[in-house]
């Protein structure tokens, strides 16, 4: 019996809900599954009390295919490329969003968080919407009827609902300090005797543009934010002036750093960077609740059924709607 981390985390925008997956082998964040065949007659996998039908699934990856497996007019499944690669992160983040829909309904009925009545008007409208704009060939793939789509987007808007409910608890109060982002020049090398060359060169005035040769960095161009240099690095470039030049510094991972302040406060990136660092803390919180699920209730994978659904050709099947006709009509935000 092998195990499977699966789950990340749900983000919904205007137009889709977008999942930010990263499945790499048996590992996907979050959640442990346990590969089995006890998920029932026609599951793909159970988790807790909820089983997900064969259905849902095709639904989600025939979806996930029409969206992802295309760039622009361009199939990328038809191109002169190999689509192994692609094949696997479509199915992995097919099944890793629909896992993590599921925890999340579970989370739901422990809160009882639930639909209100228009809520779930809503939800039949998309579903009408959605099975009626399905050819019969999509519908003979998907082997569901009106009714189960319903089911299933009722399953996705509470956990929309759950995950806003959520991440809307988190502080969106952000420190101008905290989300500050330096713009600069900077030199970085692990060699000491090109670090030392740079220096030399830059006191005598030679223009930074110039010493990118020293550079173990293609470009000397750096927009420096909080937690990403070495904390001795940092701090000097949150310390400096406009136009000022810092001496040569060995940073605590062992590579030298020379560095000019061109502003030391970048108005726009820092904006910018406070979104980041609050979508950052929604992450966490959603993490920490998916965790908490995690030793509450066992989940298993029927995998041999999972992996025998076919990858969808877009010739005749070709819906890529199922997640932005649901936010046509019922949205989160």
């Amino acid at each position: 019996m092998r195990k499977l981390r699966a789950f990340s985390a749900i983000r919904v925008t205007a137009g889709a809900v977008i999942i930010s997956f990263a499945l790499t082998g048996c590992s996907a964040a979050g959640r442990q599954i346990y590969f089995s065949s006890g998920t029932g007659v026609s599951s793909v996998f159970r988790i807790g009390r909820f089983k997900c039908p064969q259905s849902e699934a095709r639904v989600y990856l025939l979806n996930y295919r029409n969206i992802y497996g295309r760039s622009e007019e361009t199939d990328l499944f038809n191109a002169d490329i190999s689509t192994e690669g692609l094949d696997k992160s479509i199915r992995n983040a097919a099944l890793e969003h629909l896992s993590e829909v599921y925890a999340l309904k579970l989370y739901a009925g422990d809160h009882k968080i639930a639909l209100d009545s228009q809520e779930n008007d809503r939800v039949s409208e998309a579903a009408k919407k959605y099975y009626e704009s399905l050819t019969d060939d999509e519908k003979k793939y998907i082997g569901a009827d009106e009714d189960d789509i319903r089911e299933m987007y009722e399953n996705l808007a509470v956990a929309m609902k759950v995950y806003n409910k959520l991440i809307g608890n988190v502080s969106d109060k952000v420190s101008e300090d905290e989300a500050r982002v330096a713009d600069c020049e900077m030199i970085v090398t692990k060699k000491k005797e090109n670090a030392e060359r740079a220096y030399e060169s830059a006191k005598n005035g030679v223009a930074f543009s110039e010493l990118s040769q020293y550079s173990d960095k293609p470009s000397i161009t750096a927009f420096v934010k909080r937690g990403e240099l070495p904390s001795n690095v940092e701090k000097t470039v949150f310390s400096m002036e406009n136009g000022e030049t810092s001496g040569l510094i060995k940073g605590e991972d062992g590579k030298y750093y020379i560095i000019k302040c061109i502003s030391k406060f970048d108005k726009k990136l820092s904006e910018s960077n406070k979104m980041e660092i609050v979508k950052k803390r929604q992450k966490k919180q959603i993490k920490k609740i998916i965790s908490t699920l995690d030793k509450k209730y066992y989940s298993e994978l029927n995998t041999k059924r999972w992996n025998g659904i076919k990858m969808p050709d877009s010739g005749k099947l070709k819906t890529d709607s199922f997640f932005s006709d649901l936010n046509d009509y019922i949205s989160y935000q």
